[in-house]
This record gives C-alpha cells, structure tokens and sequence, in this order.
C-alpha cells in the first residue's frame, strides 16, 4: 500500500493558494491521500464531486461524444485514443482539475477561481514541478526519491514564495507571464500534470487493489 505520510507531506509541499487542496483518489471517489491541513468532511464531499465529473466525462469520452462532436477536419487529424486523462472544470467560484496517474489512481486539484483582472499568485513550483524534496512518494517497498524539479525550486529557497520578474531567469520569467496571460487554470493544468507524471514514476509497479 501507499505510505500516507510520505504522500501527504509531498502533496502538502505541492500547495500554493492557487490550488490550496490536492489529493489523490480512486475514480470511484475513495480518498488514498491528500494535503494538510484540510477539513474532513470537505474533502470527502471534493473527493465525491471529483469523482462524479470524472466519470460522467469519462464514459463519455469513452463513447465517442466528444470525438464526434468535432469538426470533420478536426476529426481526420484528432488522436483515436479515448481514455480521458486530464479534466478541468471551472465553475462560477473554483477550478477543478483532475488527472490520471495510472489506472484507478486519480489526482485532483482544487482551488478558488481567478476572474479576469484579478491578480494571480505566483510561486517558483507554479508550473511544470513537482516540489517534494525529502518526502518523496513510496509504496511498501519503502522507495522514496526527490525530484530534479524539487531540488532545484528548493535551491532557491523560495518553493512557495512569491517572486518579481527580476528574480527569474530570462527564460523562466518569459514562461511565467505567458502562463499568467492564459489564466489561473493553465497553471493548475500544469501543475497537475507534472505532479500527477512525477507520481506515476515514483509509483511504478504498484496497483490499486480490485475491491478498491
């Protein structure tokens, strides 16, 4: 089984206020880990809206609706592959977005919707890193590693800080404000697929029991 403190301590390091809820779930909602400090009975009722929108998105993939719903030229050139991997909903007060780890493993982030015009934290771990130096995700087997990307944020000393322009890289600063033009669900979008890939390597070989 996961380690639940290893898995905690990494998804709690991942935080930021624009994604102050993370935590990994079964696609039928059952909750294997999640960031700290949360409420109990809003995570489950998260965990249960995640889990409800996945499927139903899900199933339709599965059936073809949303490749059918291209355009014809859009259909000639779009992927045959119909599992879903990557949901975002925004709703009128938040973002939610979901992404496959492996099959039957689930990551969701959860965090207050930035209307246009508003101003977007920023933080060094915003996008495309997985923060976790000394945590690390493990299975039984006890593995734990620390990612490229965290221990270059963590060398900055600055994981979760909000920076200027001027303390980035030219490269670094240009991709910040062109993730901060495409709005606050582009950056989660991105976090949770670095997340969600760091995860699935640290994670490889294990698998979700089958009455889970």
């Amino acid at each position: 089984m996961l380690k639940s403190k290893n898995i905690q301590k990494l998804l709690s390091q991942n935080t930021c206020p624009l994604y102050p809820e993370i935590f990994i779930l079964t696609p039928s909602g059952i909750l294997v880990g999640n960031s700290t400090p949360a409420n109990v009975k809003t995570l489950r009722d998260h965990a249960a809206l995640a889990s409800t929108i996945w499927n139903q998105y899900a199933t339709a993939a599965l059936n073809g609706s949303f490749h059918n719903a291209l355009q014809p030229a859009e259909r000639a050139t779009a992927s045959q592959d119909r599992t879903l991997e990557t949901l975002c909903v925004e709703t009128t007060e938040m973002n939610i977005c979901v992404r496959q780890i492996m099959p039957q493993l689930l990551l969701c982030l959860m965090g207050p919707r930035y209307k246009p015009g508003m101003p977007i934290p920023t933080t060094h771990a915003s996008r495309g890193e997985a923060s976790g130096a000394n945590a690390g995700a493990s299975s039984s087997s006890g593995a734990s590693a620390t990612s490229p990307e965290a221990s270059a944020a963590d060398s900055h000393a600055a994981v979760r800080t909000e920076v200027t322009a001027q303390g980035l890289s030219p490269e670094a600063s240009a991709q910040r404000q062109d993730d901060l033009k495409q709005g606050s669900m582009h950056i989660v979008k991105c976090k949770a697929e670095a997340l969600a890939k760091y995860l699935a390597e640290k994670l490889e070989g294990f698998t979700m029991p089958p009455d889970v």
